[in-house]
């Protein structure tokens, strides 16, 4: 396996307190290339990297994005990094909250094709893990990339507990979903 598949990414755990949502997903404050020149206020941060404009936060209300929040972990994937491999259990479920992600998948002949890109906002393995089948693709970050990922285990317990989560959860894998068919139409 070549070093650019290799993993490259932190995880964070980030101390209650003032801000903590915020605080997880701008992690130690750094901002990569790819990110803002500037980030000088908290509005502008919230703008820039809040997870409400994510699939499956749409509608949440405060306590039950807190839980998605706390129960999440920052990681930082650099440009090239791997996310999972085509093939991989479904160990976790990621949604991108800056750069972009490239899912392509390997065909018997050694052939790759690129199934599609995912940005801000954009659920990654869904399908794979609410499903619990292997990965049907290789996630590869295209430019310096943050996500919020959660283990298979905490999502499906939270799908339980908050009923909003799971119907935005059916939402995102039904759009997925009525996205391929329209696709195999044409």
């Amino acid at each position: 396996m070549s070093e650019i598949n290799e993993p490259a990414a932190r995880s964070e755990q980030i101390p209650p307190g003032p801000f903590r949502r915020f605080r997880r997903l701008i992690g130690s404050a750094e901002v990569p290339a790819s990110g803002p020149e500037q980030v000088s206020t908290m509005d502008q941060v919230t703008h820039w990297m809040r997870p409400g404009a994510g699939a499956l936060f749409a509608g949440l209300d405060r306590e039950q994005a807190d839980a998605l929040l706390d129960a999440a972990s920052h990681r930082l994937f650099a440009e090239g990094a791997t996310l999972f491999h085509q093939g991989d259990a479904p160990a976790q479920l990621f949604q991108v909250n800056y750069g972009l992600v490239k899912l392509s998948r390997v065909n018997p002949e050694g052939g790759q094709t690129t199934l599609r890109f995912t940005g801000p906002g954009d659920l990654v393995g869904c399908v794979a893990v609410f499903q619990q089948f292997p990965f049907p693709a290789t996630a590869t970050a295209l430019k310096p990339t943050s996500v919020l990922c959660w283990g298979a285990g905490q999502i499906f317990d939270l799908l339980s507990r908050y009923p909003a989560v799971a119907n935005n959860a059916l939402r995102t894998v039904g759009d997925r979903a009525g996205k391929w068919s329209t696709g195999c139409r044409t």
